[in-house]
């Protein structure tokens, strides 16, 4: 059964001999009910390249920074709020992305459309800003608006692949690696073969044209089915119980720890080690930019060969791996500073045994609620986000503030320390989202127990009645 009129996508999800039970199209083009895998696979393609396109946006900043300086005319220290300024308003967007989602139920594509071509605008006015606050603006904007599409991923992962999203998400992860992967050599080939003068108009320009045309793809593809139904699913559930909201908001609370002492960690992991390298190892500073590339690059082929073990393995398992590699990584490193020599291939082993063990927690973290049947709401999504972004701002730069009081020796304490708060926010997050898988079989067992006795009586009450008349 085809639905004539629609795009080839939409007719993807009626495809396959399906049986279709309600024969009502819905304003998406396919009916009320699960999609195909096909479309889903489509879903899926499309996320895939909103990721790879967000990395790429996110990666062109470092390779362009003293290109901005020079021409809003400041120092290194003054370009450098560039970063503070995106990752205020990231924070500040991911608030409010989960409301946008939440509100924009039957066009949720359209929303990442908006964003690309948004972000596409501010894009191109970069080389031509000669002012620095305004460039500070544009760069706050950019964070402001990609953030939607950081969360919108989430969000609309867990819509499509509600009991297998931790699998998709450390697919998006990796294709955000991607494509941050490749925006440099794409700037490089850009100082290669034009002049100095349009260096900036090339780099930001080769973004904008990438940019733009992956605001063409979710147009063709339609937004999940499950969401389009939302009122008439929430309508049938039976409200929480005081007790379950109170346990929601411990685990909401504990998982936003583990994102923001996670990201944390990772962060600072990378932004310090080529100096902890140089300081403390004694490593040239093209082997300790080597030392940090390998960190990353661990990181990016770990989140690729997770994807497969996510679908065959616990998310309990898949943590407590994932915990006892950066733990061995930062032991190594204590070791050596304990012992009171740091050998240089010992940098090399921790970075790659971290950045490996890192791969998978972001993604398996984020979902770990969803394996006790615990549903996330697009707000709760947005928590989650702005626990991983504030993580993400604050803990590196409050590294920097520790290792310039106590010295790059402190470096694996630090780091250490960030890791046993994210292992203390899994611990907590983990015991209350069992308390509440507990309490909801409870609850279920007492109401079908309830239900039965109310059967009973019913065909218990019409006997009495006919025995006494």
């Amino acid at each position: 059964m085809t639905v004539s009129g629609q795009h080839d996508f939409k007719q993807v999800a009626l495809e396959d001999g399906d049986d279709v039970s309600n024969e009502k199209v819905l304003n998406e083009g396919f009916p009320s009910r699960e999609p195909s895998k096909t479309l889903k696979r489509w879903q899926a393609a499309t996320y895939a390249l909103m990721y790879a396109a967000m990395g790429l946006n996110a990666a062109i900043t470092g390779p362009t920074l003293l290109m901005m300086a020079d021409n809003v005319g400041v120092n290194e220290q003054e370009i450098s709020m560039i970063f503070v300024t995106r990752g205020v308003m990231w924070a500040v967007g991911s608030l409010s992305a989960g409301r946008v989602f939440e509100v924009i139920r039957r066009r949720q594509h359209l929303v990442l459309v908006l964003v690309l071509f948004l972000t596409v605008l501010l894009d191109v006015s970069i080389p031509f800003i000669t002012s620095y606050w305004l460039l500070l603006t544009v760069q706050g904007g950019i964070g402001f608006i990609m953030s939607h599409l950081d969360v919108g991923g989430n969000i609309l992962v867990f819509q499509v692949w509600p009991d297998n999203a931790n699998m998709y998400l450390q697919l998006l992860q990796f294709f955000w690696g991607a494509g941050a992967s490749v925006m440099p050599f794409l700037v490089a080939a850009v100082l290669l073969t034009l002049p100095p003068r349009l260096h900036l108009i090339g780099a930001y320009g080769s973004l904008s044209l990438l940019l733009l045309a992956s605001c063409a793809v979710p147009l063709f593809v339609p937004s999940p089915s499950e969401h389009l139904d939302a009122a008439s699913e929430t309508a049938n559930v039976a409200p929480p119980s005081r007790r379950e909201r109170f346990l929601r908001i411990i685990v909401i609370t504990a998982t936003s720890v583990y994102l923001l002492t996670y990201v944390g960690a990772e962060g600072s992991f990378g932004s310090w080690l080529f100096a902890y390298a140089t300081e403390a190892a004694g490593f040239p500073k093209a082997e300790a930019a080597y030392s940090v590339s390998a960190f990353w690059c661990a990181l990016t082929f770990g989140r690729i060969f997770s994807v497969p073990i996510a679908a065959r393995v616990s998310h309990k398992r898949v943590l407590m791996a994932d915990t006892a590699g950066v733990f061995i990584a930062i032991f190594l490193l204590l070791g050596a500073e304990i012992v009171g020599t740091i050998p240089q291939p010992l940098i090399w082993i921790s970075a790659f045994i971290m950045g490996f063990s890192m791969a998978s927690m972001f993604g398996t973290g984020f979902t770990y609620p969803s394996v006790f049947g615990i549903k996330l709401t697009p707000r709760e999504c947005s928590i989650l986000s702005v626990g991983a972004s504030l993580g993400d701002i604050s803990l590196p730069s409050l590294g920097g503030v520790i290792l310039g009081f106590l010295g790059v020796h402190s470096y694996p304490w630090y780091i250490l320390a960030l890791l046993l708060a994210a292992t203390a926010g899994f611990a907590g997050m983990d015991i209350a989202a069992q308390k509440i898988a507990s309490h909801a079989a409870y609850a279920s067992l007492a109401a079908s127990e309830s239900t039965e006795e109310q059967e009973e009586m019913s065909e218990v009450a019409p006997a009495t009645l006919s025995d006494s008349s």
